[in-house]
């Protein structure tokens, strides 16, 4: 090409980006009067001996709209694409189209005498781009898609496509930002940056006769750029694939060999590493002594719930699945074992009950509504059971106490310290014994229906129980506050109910010790860490939170739609192998597509309900305990049903090993404002309960209430899965649900059954 420039004694040239700066990459300047570039980021100085030109311009504006001229021998980061042309404005705005102050970040929109009338026979994609111009009336102006901003001398700085950003451990990550700061290594010819199997890669070309030391480009990256942005996998390239308009082509660009990216394999140190290696191994189903110390587990196809298994499998005291989570190889969870072990768990429990621990905000919350709403059972947890005639009553009354005394959340007040802070502590007396009360089948009837009652939530007890003996059978009825207990409580309770009445040991309930640490990991630098997650993963978005409400209500009332038999677990367990995700995943990325479709929109925010038991010692806890996870996607990004899976299922990973931080207890997060996904697993059938046959019944006169909008339950009952939808009734109009239900149901089934 460049002899071709000389023969024909050509002065100056106007080329693609990527060309121009391979034309005139030499160390002997390109005899060229002007070189102009554009059509891509201009990511250095070239050596031309005129002048050189970065431009800028959509091929909707027609065509170039900025021009900058580059100043010889001056480093630019990064390099700007100017001020806009004559007869041409430039406006940096934000999602709402309003203009931000300089040095912000936005969308450059362009208005002025060439822009196009709009997109030949789209007249819906012309009216989201081509929109009025509120700064220049009677005009049109384009919204590129482009994030730039103006710098402090005022001149355009291109950052990339907007949707070139993407989601990574809950950062917002701008490609272009890491592509700019990589092409300043010496030697680095090329460069593109890709979200590829939940890894940050990084594709590059060397120059010639360069030669790149990956770790050494690493290190050079990790100096200017945040933690979250240096990418983790390096690629390089004989070439770029290119578009025909000289381009980088982005969806050609290889998948990784991520196997060639591990560390060669080292074999596991010590008792407990050996142990971790081996679950791992067992639970992915991989060959014994293939997994080393420094293996990922999510690398070789862990999950969140294959990190349960994993806990489960290697029985080792202490191990939690957010140090799975966070530490991902056996080396590194091994090493945050041996840190907290030396922590012994009842001797912490033992300071924990003598402690008066601070309600958390949650449950400040729930105890500021229930004075607001004092009459309010909405935050009541009933339990109402039949058994067999022939058990013993007295003797489950007494494996009742029992059981209430083996868990301390069971007798906690709330009172005020001092400092008139709220706090929770231990109170046994408010605790009394309980008596069978022996009823006509009749009048068990008239007593049911006013069993469920309101909790006085100060100075007072927040559980109840009865037992009751009529001719027809024995009934058991609790009740507890959602401050000190949650779903999972009450099949705890019964399973240590039925344990007591065959008068078998139970298990240690460690809740104390779990709401002290959870208060004191909010002075610890892993939760300001876990915070930031958190703010990184929904700020900056109008998330599309619900189906959209068809009035706007307060009323708690509960509505509820279902469907019996979707699908059966047999389906279900060919889907995990065909896309390799857990049943938990799909529902919550089906969720996402079904918000998708009954909004019309695409940034889509779900919550997933964690009972947050999977920690050994958290097992036989009753308590408030679990927590929600968000999970924020813009389904634009991920338009493949693969994609979304693997993007939801990272997110759950890392919502896990960040759970140190309960998110919905963060300033302006209101998590009751999101769709709660909850799957629930076949947790077996009344033989898990010693025979004891515990028949649920429902609580006479008891109006159900619901705090969240709206809630999915996806429940394993025997060999299928049923869904239901529970929703505040007042906010929808008859029928909106049961439609919204009716697209969930039919994703559902599309997906599970392919």
């Amino acid at each position: 090409m460049k002899a071709l420039l000389k023969k024909y004694d050509i002065n100056g040239g106007c080329y693609s980006t990527q060309f121009g700066q391979l034309l005139a990459s030499d160390d002997e300047p390109l005899d060229l009067d002007y070189l102009v570039v554009g059509g891509e980021a201009m990511t250095r100085q070239i050596n031309v001996r005129g002048s050189v030109y970065n431009t800028y311009g959509p091929t909707e504006f027609t065509v170039d709209a900025t021009y900058f001229e580059l100043e010889k021998g001056k480093d630019y980061d990064p390099i700007p694409i100017g001020r806009p042309l004559y007869n041409t404005w430039a406006f940096v705005c934000d999602i709402y189209g309003h203009l931000l102050p300089q040095g912000t970040a936005g969308e450059l929109c362009l208005a002025g005498n060439q822009i196009a009338d709009g997109y030949w026979k789209k007249p819906e994609l012309t009216a989201k781009s081509f929109v009025e111009c509120s700064f220049l009336p009677g005009q049109k102006m384009y919204r590129t898609g482009d994030l730039a901003r103006y710098n402090e001398n005022g001149e355009l700085e291109y950052l990339g496509r907007i949707d070139n950003q993407v989601k990574l451990r809950g950062f917002r990550i701008e490609m272009g930002e890491i592509e700019n700061r990589a092409c300043q290594y010496e030697g680095v010819e090329q460069v593109a940056a890709a979200v590829r199997q939940d890894q940050l890669v990084l594709y590059y070309t060397a120059a010639e006769n360069a030669e790149i030391d990956t770790a050494k480009l690493r290190d050079f990256l990790a100096q200017s750029l945040a933690e979250y942005m240096v990418p983790t996998v390096y690629m390089p390239l004989e070439a770029m694939p290119m578009t025909p308009s000289g381009k980088i082509d982005r969806k050609a660009l290889p998948e990784p060999n991520l196997s060639s990216q591990q560390v060669e394999y080292e074999a596991p140190q010590g008792e407990t590493e050996q142990r971790l290696c081996a679950a791992f191994e067992q639970v992915l189903g991989l060959k014994v002594g293939s997994v080393g110390r420094n293996d990922d587990f999510f690398l070789l196809g862990g999950s969140s719930i294959k990190a349960m298994l994993v806990m489960l499998q290697a029985k080792i005291d202490h191990l939690s699945t957010r140090m799975i989570f966070q530490g991902k190889t056996a080396r590194q969870i091994a090493e945050a074992l041996a840190v907290d072990s030396a922590q012994e768990l009842a001797a912490y429990e033992k300071l924990a009950r003598e402690t008066a621990v601070p309600a958390t905000a949650g449950q400040i919350s729930m105890i500021d509504y229930q004075f607001l709403n004092y009459n309010s059972v909405m935050h009541n947890i009933p339990g109402f059971y039949r058994l067999d005639a022939g058990l013993d009553a007295e003797r489950l009354a007494a494996a009742l106490d029992k059981a209430v005394m083996q868990h301390p959340a069971l007798y906690t007040v709330f009172d005020l310290d001092d400092e008139g802070t709220v706090v929770q502590r231990m109170e046994p007396r408010v605790l009394k014994k309980t008596v069978v009360e022996d009823l006509s089948s009749e009048k068990m009837k008239e007593v049911s229906l006013g069993l469920v009652q309101p909790f006085k939530v100060l100075y007072h007890s927040l559980f109840r129980a009865r037992v009751f003996r009529t001719p027809d059978g024995i009934y058991l009825f609790l009740d507890m506050h959602h401050t000190i207990s949650d779903g999972t409580s009450l099949g705890v309770l019964l399973e240590d109910i039925a344990k007591a009445y065959r008068q078998e040991e139970l298990e240690p309930d460690y809740y104390y010790s779990y709401i002290l640490k959870e208060h004191e990991n909010k002075k610890t630098k892993e939760y300001e860490k876990a915070k930031q997650y958190f703010d990184n993963l929904l700020s900056g978005r109008k998330w599309c939170m619900v189906p959209t409400r068809d009035f706007a209500s307060l009323d708690t009332e509960a509505g509820e739609e279902s469907f019996a038999g979707v699908v059966s677990l047999q389906d279900m367990s060919l889907m995990e192998k065909r896309f390799g995700v857990s049943h938990n995943v799909l529902a919550i990325a089906v969720a996402m597509l079904a918000l998708q479709e009954y909004c019309h929109r695409d940034e889509i925010h779900i919550d997933s309900l964690n009972h947050n038991r999977t920690d050994v010692y958290l097992q036989h806890t009753v308590g408030l305990v679990f927590k929600i996870l968000p999970l924020a996607i813009n389904l634009l990004h991920f338009p493949g049903m693969e994609d979304l899976l693997r993007e939801v299922k990272r997110q759950l990973v890392e919502g896990f090993a960040h759970s140190i931080c309960d998110y919905s207890s963060l300033v302006n997060v209101p998590f009751q404002d999101a769709l709660v996904v909850n799957y629930v697993a076949n947790m077996g059938d009344a033989s898990a309960l010693g025979g004891l046959n515990f028949q649920e019944l429902e609580p006479g006169n008891y109006s159900q209430a619901t705090e969240s909008h709206v809630e999915i339950y996806l429940m394993e009952d025997e060999e299928q899965v049923n869904i239901s939808i529970e929703y505040q009734k007042q906010a929808y109009a008859e029928g909106s649900m049961k439609r919204f239900l009716d697209i969930y149901v039919e994703k559902f089934r599309q997906l599970v059954k392919g």
